[in-house]
């Protein structure tokens, strides 16, 4: 009983020191409203001055994803790819449950199957913004076909490259956001 006992403790202890025992997951909470039949890489900015924080849906951030085109990848089929800014930081969770829905003109909402999605992870540029802070960002990718375990885990090749190519050209303009507020020259 004794050899229990200081099982039992030695697990309360190894678990309090790791953080593992007894804690609740944190997980990212966000609603990413899409419009409907997009693929590509969707951007979503942290830490951008002037923007305003997502509203919220429950315990939920909403996305709502804005369809850019990029003029470096015109003509190469990737140009088109999605983003969001706003003033909140990144959400570092480690456990991921974001929602991805299409939306049509009228509003109406249809969720992607999660297979269609592929978490890339997050990252930060540095550049002149207001007292000298980088912006965050995150991305996915999203595909309106061929949805399988695959894409899910890794994404598609060509998403990588537009991923690479448009945060290129995010790092140009935050590095020249000047001090009277958001300059974005692609609105």
């Amino acid at each position: 009983m004794k050899k229990i006992a200081y099982i039992i403790i030695f697990i309360f202890i190894i678990g309090s020191m790791t953080g593992c025992v007894f804690q609740e997951e944190e997980k990212s909470n966000n609603i990413f409203l899409i419009p409907e039949g997009f693929d590509g890489a969707i951007f979503v900015f942290h830490d951008v001055p002037d923007k305003p924080k997502f509203k919220k849906e429950g315990n939920f951030s909403i996305i709502p994803v804005e369809i850019r085109v990029s003029e470096t990848l015109a003509g190469s089929g990737m140009a088109t790819y999605g983003v969001a800014f706003t003033s909140e930081p990144v959400d570092d969770s480690v456990f991921i449950d974001d929602k991805f829905y299409y939306v049509d003109d009228d509003g109406n909402r249809q969720k992607l199957n999660d297979y269609c999605t592929s978490s890339d992870g997050s990252g930060g540029l540095s550049g002149d913004t207001k007292g000298g802070i980088g912006v965050s960002y995150s991305v996915t990718f999203v595909t309106n076909n061929s949805c399988d375990e695959s894409f899910y885990l890794y994404g598609r090749e060509k998403h990588r490259i537009q991923r690479h190519e448009i945060l290129k050209e995010w790092g140009e303009i935050f590095g020249n956001i000047n001090v009277d507020g958001y300059d974005d020259p692609l609105m």
